[in-house]
C-alpha cells in the first residue's frame, strides 16, 4: 500500500507569474517603493487558501499585512476580483477601512464551477499602497440538486461483503431437521475467535478451541429443551435463588434476570443454560419435522433464539465481561457449523445469514448460492454438502462430530472505468465527487487529492457534501483510468454505540462523480459515473473495514489487483456491471464542506518496544509515546512473514498496570482494550511476497500502543511509525517552567487533534467518536486558541441544526443517525449544557474572528430552541427559568451538584448571548425579546436559588417522590465549585450577591484543599473566575495542583492526552472500576487550556469587540512559575506573550502586536514600577488602574514587538 503524504496546513501557496497574468495590470495604484517593509500575505476566501469548491455566492476575503515597522496599519483597502479572461467582476473601489478580514463579496453574481482571481491593494498609515499576490477560487455547482451532476449516477455493488471476525452483530437462521433414532442436534456459531486463540488477546488467559454451541435436544419427547453451550471462555450465567429461580434486578426497561460470571468455564459437554422449548413450538408438527432456528444479537453481547417463528430465548448475555455495546463482544459471528452426538444424524438446510437489523433491502451476505456459500463445509469430516437440494447432512460417526468454518466473503467495493481524450491537450479538468461511504480516488495510478475519509461525517439525510478537484495535471494525453476504493465510512454498519442505527442511511456503498474537461482546442468532455462506462469488483484486497472494528487488507490479493487504477490493467471476470444506489434519504442538499480534508499531520516513531506481551504469545508491543489517532505504517521485510500468513495489528491507550487484581489475572503489561467495548479496533494483514508495507486507509484508531501478532520474530523499532490524522494542525504555542505544565498543554493539543476528525468527537477510540455536544461547546473557546476551528464547527453546526427537533428541542450529539421525529427521539436524556452548543459555538467563534456569518446560520436555529426552554416554566413563581433542565450537566463531577441550578444558570447565559448575537446581525426584534427575557430569567434565578445573606446555593423541594406536598420543604445546599463557578463567569449573580458568592466560591475551593471537584460544565470555569476576581494565587494553587483530582495529576501519572474522567486512573485504585466507560483521549476537561492563553498569557479580546483588530493583553504572573510564553495565530497575525518573573513578581514582558491591530496591555505592576519602566517605542503609559482584582499600569500599543524591563 501506498504512504500517505504528510499535508501541512494553513500554508500560502505562492502562484507563478504566469498564472497571475496580465489581468491586474491596471486596476490598482502606483505602488510603493519596492525597500519596505510591508508585505501583504496569508490571502484567504472563506478561511481557505485558493480554494475549490466555494459554495456561496458571497464568499468573504481575509488577508493579514507583516511589517517590521512598529505602528504599520492599515487606512484602506481594494479588492479586485477578476474571471480568468480578465474581465473585472468586482471592483470594491478604495475603502477607507482598517478591516482586513471577512470582507463580503459584493459584485456581479459568481458563476458556477468558474475560477476567479483576487488581489487586494492596501494602503497603509503613510499613504503608500502595497499590493499582494494573485490568489484565487473556483466556485462549485453553486446548486443543491441533482441537476448539476447531470447524467452521474450513484454506482456500486449489490454483494456485500462479510468479515464474520468483526461481526458483532449478526442474523443466522437455519431448518434443522433430527430424524427418527436420532435426539439431538447443534448449531455452531462464534467458533475459532482469534482473541481466544492468543493469551495476550483477552482477559482469560485462553487458547483453546472455542464456540458457542446451540443444541436442540428432544432426548424426552415431552420437555424438548434448547441446550447452550460456551466452550473456550467462561460464561455469564443467570443468578439462581433456593428454588433454582433467576433472580430478578431493576435494570433499563423494568426487572431483568441477574447475571453472574463463571470463575471457571464448564467442560465442553456441560450446557451453561438449559431453556426449555414452548409447546408452540411444535404445535401441529413432529419432533422430527424440519425446525427453523433463527439466532440473532438484537444489541451487542445478547443472543436471541427463535424457534419455528416463537421466541425461545430472549436477549441471553453470554459474555462474562458484559451484556451490552460497553463491553468487548463475545460472541461475534465468527465460525459457523454443526454439531451432532456419536451415532446419530441431522440435516440442515436454509442456512444464510442476512444483513443485521431491519434489512428493509433484504440483503443476504450468507446462504447457499451467496458469498462464501456452502462450498465452506465441503471436506469436512463427516459432513455432505448438497447445493442443489440445499442440505447438508452431518454424521456423528464414534466419536461425535463437531465442525465449522468461515463464512467470511467478499471484500468493499471498488469501481473504475477507462476512457481517451483522443490525443487532445488537456487545458484544464475538475472532479466533482461524493459517496455513500468514504472513499479513495485515482486517475492513472495517482491519488486525487490528500484527503482521508471523503466526503466527511455529516448528517447525510439532509447534506451530501461532495469534494471538487483538480485533475488537471493527472490526466494524460490518450488513455486513461479512474478508480475508486470505497468504504463504509459513517454510512453503514455501526455508526454509534447503539444497535438501533445500524446501516441507518443504507446498507451498500456507491460513488457518484463527474469529471469535466476542457482541452486546448476549446471543445469539452464529461465523465460521469454510471453502469453503462463503469465496472464494479467485491473480490479487491480491501476485504472489510469499519471505523470502529478496523481493517483487513489482503497483500496477496492486492498483488493480483495491481494496476487496477490505470489504463494499462486487464480486467479479469470478478469486474461486472455496478448497480444503481439510489440513497435511502434522497431529500438532502448537495454541499461542499466549509472545512478542510482529514489528513495525515504529523509521524510519530516508537518511543520504546516492550517485548512480547505475554511469553509465547508471539504478540509484541510498541510504545508509540504519546496517546493519539492515526494508523500504524508497518514495514515487514520477507524474512519476517510468511505468504498467506495474517499479522493481526490491536491498540489500546494503555497497559494493565502493576497492581494486586491484575497481577493476579497475569494481565500486568498487556493491552487494555476493555475501555474499547464493542469497537474491535483490530487491523489485519493477510501477508504477500516480499518485503511489504502496511497501512490501513479506510479506518482509524484512538492509541499509544501497538500490538503486533503473526510474524515469526519482532520486528524493529523503526519498521513502526504511527500516521496522525486528523482535520486540523496546532498552531497555538505555549512554554513555560513547569514541565507538568507544558506536557498538559501538549496533551490539551493532542486530544484536540485527536478528536477533531471531519467533527468535534467526544474520543477517537471505542463505539462512540461522536459529535456530543456538551463536549463540544465547553471546548470551543479554547479549541479556537490552539488553530483556527471557525469552518470546522461552522460545518458541523449545520449538522446539529439539521436534527434540531420540531419542537426546538436538540439531540446530544449529532450527526445522530436517527429520526428526529419527536422529543425523545435522538438521544433524548439531554442537558442545557449540552444543548448550549447551538447558541455558545456560534457567540465564541464570532467574538474570535469577528465573522458574524456563523451567527446568520444559526440564529433562527438558536431562537426556536430558547422558546422551546420558554415553554416549559419551571413553576408558577419562577416562569423565566425552564423546567427542562435536563440531567446533563456538571458531568462527570466529584461532587454533585443539582442539574436544575446549574443549567438554569446557563439557560440564562444562553438568553443572554442570543441576545447580543441578534444585535450583531442587526435583528431589532429578537433583540429586544432576549433583552427583556434575559433580565427576568437573571432576577429568578437569584430568587430560586441563592439564600439571602448568606448567598449560599440550594434547591427547595416541596413534595415527595410520590408527588405528595411536603409539610415543609426540603432545602438541600451545594457548596460546590461548579455551583459557583458557572453562574459567576456566566455573569448570572445579580449585583448584590455577586461578591458574596466570590467570597463562597472561593471558601469551597479551600475546602477542596484546592483539588477540582467539578466535572465537565463546571471546570472550564474555575481559574478563570478566580483570576478574573483578583484570586491570583488561589487561581494558581488550583492550576498547579498535582494532587487527584486536578489538571497535573494525570501527568504525573504519564499522561499524554486529557482523559474523560479525573479518575481514569488513579496509583492507588487503578481504573477504578471504570475499566469500559474510560476514554483516556477526550478534550472536556482539557478547556484549561483557554485560561491559559487568555490569563496566564493575557492574550484575549478587548470587552464587547470581536477579532483581534483591537485586543488585550492582561498576563497574570502567580504560583511558582518563573516564566511562560506563547502564542496565538489570530486573523491578523501572530500575537505573542511572554514573561517573566521571579518571587511571584514580573521582571519582564514581551509582546508581538500584529501588523493593522492594537492593544491594550495591563501589567501587573506597581505605580513606583510603573514610574520605573521606560515604555519602549510604540508604547503609551495610559493609567494605573484595577485589572481583574489585581492593580496594573494600562499601555496602549501600536502593531510591533515589544520588550518590558520592569522598574524596581
Amino acid at each position: 500500500m501506498k504512504k500517505r503524504n504528510i499535508v501541512q496546513k494553513g500554508v500560502t501557496f505562492a502562484l507563478t507569474a504566469a498564472m497571475a497574468g496580465s489581468s491586474f495590470v491596471s486596476a490598482f495604484p502606483v505602488l510603493a517603493a519596492e525597500d519596505d517593509s510591508k508585505s501583504i500575505v496569508a490571502l484567504t476566501t472563506d478561511g481557505l487558501t485558493n480554494p475549490l469548491g466555494v459554495d456561496t455566492l458571497t464568499p468573504v476575503f481575509t488577508w493579514q499585512m507583516e511589517s517590521g515597522k512598529t505602528g504599520a496599519s492599515q487606512s484602506a483597502y481594494q479588492i479586485t476580483v477578476m474571471d480568468m479572461g480578465g474581465n473585472t467582476v468586482w471592483d470594491s473601489g478604495v475603502v477607507e477601512s482598517g478591516e482586513s478580514t471577512n470582507i463580503k463579496y459584493n459584485g456581479e453574481e459568481l458563476q458556477p464551477k468558474t475560477e476567479y482571481q483576487w488581489k487586494v491593494a492596501v494602503t497603509d498609515e503613510d499613504g503608500s499602497t502595497w499590493e499582494s499576490d494573485v490568489n484565487t477560487f473556483e466556485t462549485s455547482f453553486l446548486d443543491t440538486t441533482y441537476d448539476s451532476w447531470g447524467d452521474a449516477k450513484w454506482i456500486g455493488s449489490s454483494k456485500k461483503n462479510l468479515d464474520a471476525a468483526a461481526a458483532n452483530l449478526f442474523d443466522m437462521h437455519v431448518n434443522v431437521t433430527i430424524p427418527e433414532g436420532s435426539t439431538k442436534a447443534s448449531v455452531i456459531l462464534g467458533a475459532n475467535d482469534f482473541r481466544l486463540q492468543n493469551k495476550a488477546m483477552n482477559v482469560w488467559n485462553k487458547e483453546n478451541e472455542n464456540y458457542f454451541r446451540y443444541e436442540i435436544d428432544i432426548s424426552d419427547p415431552e420437555n424438548p429443551k434448547l441446550n447452550i453451550y460456551v466452550v473456550g471462555m467462561p460464561a455469564a450465567v443467570n443468578e439462581l435463588d433456593e428454588n433454582g429461580e433467576p433472580v430478578m434486578v431493576e435494570s433499563w426497561g423494568g426487572l431483568k434476570p441477574s447475571i453472574i460470571s463463571q470463575e471457571e468455564e464448564n467442560a465442553a459437554d456441560e450446557p451453561d443454560a438449559v431453556v426449555n422449548i414452548p409447546a408452540e413450538v411444535f404445535e401441529g408438527k413432529s419432533l422430527n419435522d424440519p425446525i427453523s432456528l433463527r439466532l440473532w444479537t438484537n444489541q451487542c453481547n445478547q443472543v436471541s433464539a427463535s424457534m419455528n417463528d416463537v421466541d425461545v430465548d430472549a436477549g441471553r448475555q453470554l459474555n462474562p465481561l458484559g451484556g451490552d455495546h460497553n463491553s468487548n463482544t463475545f460472541p461475534n459471528l465468527n465460525s459457523i457449523g454443526f454439531a451432532v452426538n456419536a451415532g446419530e444424524t441431522a440435516y440442515y438446510n436454509g442456512l444464510a445469514i442476512d444483513m443485521f437489523g431491519d434489512n428493509d433491502d433484504n440483503v443476504v451476505l450468507f446462504d447457499k448460492t451467496t458469498g462464501a456459500t456452502y462450498s465452506i463445509f465441503e471436506g469436512l469430516d463427516d459432513v455432505t454438502v448438497d447445493s442443489s437440494e440445499d442440505k447438508i447432512t452431518v454424521e456423528g460417526g464414534e466419536n461425535g462430530t463437531l465442525v465449522y468454518a468461515d463464512p467470511s466473503d467478499g471484500a468493499s467495493p471498488m469501481v473504475r472505468t477507462q476512457f481517451s481524450t483522443n490525443d487532445k491537450e488537456v487545458a484544464s479538468a475538475r472532479m466533482y465527487v461524493s459517496a455513500q461511504g468514504t472513499y479513495e480516488m485515482f486517475i492513472n495510478g495517482d491519488k486525487v487529492g490528500n484527503g482521508l475519509f471523503n466526503p466527511g461525517n455529516e448528517e447525510y439525510s439532509t447534506y451530501m457534501p461532495y469534494q471538487v478537484y483538480d485533475v488537471t495535471d493527472l490526466l494524460q494525453t490518450g488513455d486513461n483510468a479512474i478508480g475508486v476504493q470505497m468504504g463504509q465510512g459513517w454510512w453503514s454498519g455501526e455508526l454509534n454505540y447503539t444497535t438501533g442505527d445500524y446501516n441507518y442511511y443504507g446498507p451498500y456503498q456507491a460513488v457518484m462523480a463527474r469529471m469535466d474537461i476542457t482541452y486546448t482546442d476549446g471543445t469539452t468532455d464529461t465523465i460521469v459515473t454510471n453502469e453503462d462506462d463503469w465496472t464494479v469488483s467485491t473480490e479487491g484486497p480491501v476485504k472489510s473495514e469499519s471505523h470502529y472494528n478496523g481493517e483487513r487488507y489482503d497483500e496477496q490479493t492486492a498483488e493480483k489487483y495491481e494496476g487496477w487504477t490505470t489504463a494499462d490493467y486487464t480486467e479479469s471476470e470478478d469486474w461486472e456491471k455496478p448497480v444503481i444506489h439510489e440513497p435511502r434519504m434522497n431529500d438532502f442538499s448537495f454541499v461542499v464542506r466549509y472545512d478542510e480534508e482529514a489528513s495525515v499531520v504529523k509521524e510519530l516513531d516508537v518511543k520504546e518496544a516492550l517485548g512480547e506481551s505475554k511469553e509465547g504469545s508471539g504478540s509484541y508491543i510498541y510504545d508509540m509515546g504519546e496517546n493519539v489517532i492515526g494508523v500504524p505504517h508497518i514495514t515487514i521485510p520477507a524474512d519476517y512473514v510468511d505468504p498467506g500468513s495474517t499479522v493481526t495489528v490491536r491498540y489500546a491507550e494503555i497497559l494493565y498496570p502493576d497492581l494486586p487484581e491484575y497481577q493476579e489475572d497475569g494481565l500486568v503489561g498487556t493491552m487494555m482494550v476493555e475501555n474499547l467495548r464493542a469497537a474491535l479496533c483490530t487491523d489485519f494483514f493477510i501477508a504477500g511476497e516480499g518485503d511489504q508495507e502496511f497501512e490501513p486507509h479506510f479506518t482509524f484508531h484512538g492509541y499509544r500502543y501497538i500490538e503486533i501478532s503473526g510474524l515469526k520474530k519482532e520486528l524493529p523499532a523503526e519498521n513502526i511509525k504511527t500516521e496522525v490524522i486528523s482535520s486540523v494542525n496546532m498552531t497555538a504555542t505555549y512554554d513555560s517552567s513547569n514541565e507538568n505544565v507544558n506536557r498538559l498543554f501538549k496533551n490539551v493539543q493532542n486530544s484536540q487533534t485527536s478528536n477533531f476528525l471531519s467533527l468535534p468527537t467526544d474520543c477517537p477510540q471505542r463505539n462512540e467518536r461522536l459529535g456530543w455536544t456538551g463536549d463540544a461547546q465547553v471546548f470551543s473557546m479554547a479549541a479556537s486558541y490552539n488553530t483556527d476551528v471557525y469552518n470546522f464547527y461552522r460545518n458541523w453546526l449545520k449538522s446539529l441544526r439539521a436534527v434540531q427537533r420540531k419542537d426546538g428541542s436538540l439531540p446530544v450529539y449529532a450527526p445522530t443517525a436517527e429520526p428526529q421525529e419527536d422529543e425523545f427521539g435522538g438521544r433524548g436524556f439531554s442537558g442545557v449544557s449540552w444543548d448550549a452548543a447551538l447558541t455558545v459555538i456560534p457567540y465564541n467563534m464570532y467574538m474570535q474572528t469577528g465573522n458574524p456569518i456563523i451567527i446568520e446560520d444559526n440564529l433562527d436555529a438558536i431562537d426556536h430552541y430558547l422558546d422551546y426552554l420558554d415553554s416549559y416554566d419551571m413553576s408558577e413563581e419562577f416562569t423565566h427559568l425552564t423546567s427542562r433542565t435536563g440531567i446533563l450537566a456538571d458531568w462527570l463531577s466529584v461532587d454533585s451538584t443539582d442539574a436544575g441550578l446549574i443549567n438554569n444558570a446557563v439557560y440564562v447565559y444562553l438568553i443572554g448571548l442570543a441576545r447580543d448575537m441578534a444585535e450583531v446581525v442587526g435583528n431589532t426584534e429578537l433583540h429586544d425579546k432576549y433583552a427583556a427575557q434575559y433580565n427576568l430569567a437573571k432576577e429568578e434565578w437569584n430568587a430560586c436559588y441563592v439564600e439571602a445573606d448568606t448567598c449560599r446555593l440550594y434547591t427547595k423541594t416541596t413534595t415527595d417522590a410520590d408527588g405528595n406536598q411536603l409539610d415543609e420543604p426540603e432545602i438541600t445546599y451545594y457548596d460546590t465549585e461548579a455551583a459557583y463557578a458557572t453562574p459567576l463567569r456566566y455573569g448570572v449573580f445579580n449585583e448584590e450577591n455577586e461578591a458574596k458568592a466570590v467570597e463562597n466560591y472561593v471558601e469551597t475551593v479551600k475546602a477542596a484543599n484546592y483539588t477540582i471537584t467539578s466535572g465537565f460544565s463546571g471546570t472550564p470555569n474555575l481559574v478563570p473566575v478566580l483570576t478574573k476576581y483578583g484570586y491570583v494565587d488561589d487561581a494558581y494553587k488550583l492550576f498547579e495542583q498535582t494532587d487527584y483530582a486536578s489538571w497535573l495529576y494525570p501527568v504525573t501519572q504519564g499522561a499524554t492526552s486529557i482523559w474523560e474522567r479525573w479518575n481514569s486512573y488513579t496509583v492507588e485504585g487503578g481504573f477504578n472500576g471504570n475499566n469500559s466507560m474510560n476514554s483516556f483521549n477526550h478534550f472536556s476537561l482539557g478547556a484549561i487550556s483557554e485560561w491559559m492563553m487568555s490569563y496566564q498569557l493575557g492574550i484575549t479580546r478587548e470587552d464587547g469587540q470581536a477579532g483581534y483588530k483591537s485586543f488585550v493583553l492582561q498576563p497574570t504572573v502567580g504560583g511558582t512559575f518563573t516564566y511562560a510564553n506563547g502564542s496565538y495565530e489570530s486573523n491578523y497575525g501572530t500575537i505573542e506573550s511572554g514573561w517573566t518573573a521571579k518571587d511571584g513578581a514580573m521582571e519582564t514582558y514581551t509582546a508581538t502586536v500584529p501588523a493593522n491591530t492594537t492593544a491594550t496591555l495591563y501589567l501587573p505592576i506597581s505605580e513606583e514600577q510603573a514610574k520605573a519602566t521606560t515604555a519602549p517605542e510604540g508604547a503609551a503609559f495610559v493609567e494605573m488602574t484595577e485589572h481583574n482584582g489585581t492593580i496594573c499600569a494600562v499601555y496602549t500599543l501600536e502593531s510591533g514587538s515589544y520588550a518590558f524591563t520592569i522598574g524596581a
